[in-house]
């Protein structure tokens, strides 16, 4: 996961605020004083929106004095742990923004390749060089990192499958042996829209990253060793990664590369075989995740045939990595600034209550902080303050919160 500070603000210093994620889908129900909450049984993670000295549940007035709190850990009593955002007045100096769940969507970029055009240019006698690149553009890598391939042809006989097989694995291979060079950030694809058989017997595939076997629920008819086989990406709106299969054993098809996107499990609806790849090729980059976006381009004796982004990129807003990374900023806010190994031995990690299997809505709290001044005896410093609360999407929590807020 990418650093929030780097991708998810407007600038590259982090989000300096104070957030909380809710880990109940549950609001604390209305009259109960702080001290009272502390002491109750109300478990950790849940939000509690206190209004005029009590938790409240109720649409807040102009002029209502607001806090955030939220249980962190510790036990019911005296040992609780709270997090609490100082008091805020609610009115027209403060505005409160809900963005809802966003799934965001992964950049792919691809070419379209007349099979018949490449077929020509690799039956020319003669060095040949192809070459497809792309650039990573996600803030914060200055300078940017590039990927690059290249696939070097000096006969007449190369089929066109063999040139783009050395052309994703230069661009997909790990050469980085001293470990000091970026990671890869979009992984090369080969397609063909002429590899179309169905799969049968078995319904799902098993790919996981870094491994060539394909393992299938039940042994599968339709792959046999020798032919092309297709599997569509997850999240890539269709485009497919094209294998040769080289070994067969009961469930396990053994293919001719590493599968180099995230694990995943494919149903045979989206798996295709072939013995021949007789339509159009297409070569593509799908971005490794949703952080990321690039730009790309086809040169040399590919500058005929450019790359157009098949799939724009969109960050989205509430997903779990991205409210996981802020909720590591809030817990920083609170002052857990040392979250080293020796903190983590003696104090044991923050709380964290982001959910991997879940998604979010997003209440953005801005409003006019007044501090006294450190430069001026009785005088007053004003500052923007900024408070977020993370709940799951469409849940009870995010509805109580719309409630709330007026959002």
């Amino acid at each position: 996961m990418a650093d929030l500070g780097k991708r998810y603000s407007r600038n590259l210093m982090g989000i300096n605020a104070q957030g909380f994620v809710a880990g109940v889908d549950a609001v604390t129900a209305a009259g109960s004083t702080l001290s009272q909450l502390v002491h109750s049984t109300v478990p950790a993670g849940q939000i509690s929106i206190i209004a005029d000295g009590l938790t409240n549940v109720d649409a807040l007035v102009a002029g209502e004095v607001f806090s955030i709190a939220q249980k962190i850990g510790g036990y019911n009593g005296i040992e609780a742990e709270l997090s609490k955002s100082i008091d805020i007045t609610f009115g027209a100096e403060t505005v409160v923004t809900k963005v809802v769940y966003d799934a965001p969507v992964l950049q792919v970029d691809g070419a379209s390749i007349v099979s018949a055009d490449i077929d020509a240019l690799l039956a020319i006698n003669g060095l040949k060089e192809f070459v497809s690149a792309a650039r990573d553009t996600t803030p914060a890598n200055q300078p940017f990192p590039v990927e690059e391939g290249r696939a070097v042809v000096r006969n007449a006989t190369t089929t066109a499958y063999d040139m783009f097989l050395d052309l994703v694995k230069n661009i997909n291979g790990d050469w980085d042996y001293e470990r000091n060079s970026d990671d890869l950030f979009a992984v090369a694809s080969i397609g063909n829209v002429g590899i179309a058989g169905a799969v049968t017997v078995a319904t799902s595939a098993t790919l996981a990253q870094g491994s060539n076997i394909a393992t299938f629920n039940t042994a599968p008819s339709g792959p046999v060793i020798g032919q092309f086989i297709a599997f569509q990406i997850p999240g890539s709106n269709a485009v497919a990664d094209t294998f040769k299969v080289v070994a067969i054993a009961g469930a396990s098809v053994t293919l001719d590369r590493v599968w180099m996107h995230p694990t995943a499990t494919i149903l045979v609806a989206s798996i295709f075989v072939s013995a021949a790849a007789s339509g159009d090729w297409g070569l593509s980059f799908t971005a490794v995740n949703t952080d990321t976006h690039f730009s790309s381009i086809n040169s040399e004796d590919l500058a005929d045939f450019p790359m157009a982004t098949t799939q724009a990129w969109k960050q989205g807003s509430g997903d779990y990595p991205s409210v996981a990374a802020m909720e590591e900023e809030f817990s920083v806010f609170r002052g857990a600034t040392t979250i080293n190994a020796q903190w983590e031995r003696d104090y044991g990690k923050p709380t964290r209550f982001a959910d991997a299997t879940k998604t979010y809505d997003i209440f953005f709290i801005k409003y006019k902080k007044t501090t006294p001044s450190m430069a001026f005896a009785n005088e007053q410093a004003h500052h923007l303050g900024y408070e977020i609360i993370a709940a799951e999407a469409g849940g009870t929590a995010a509805g109580i919160l719309s409630t709330i807020f007026g959002v």
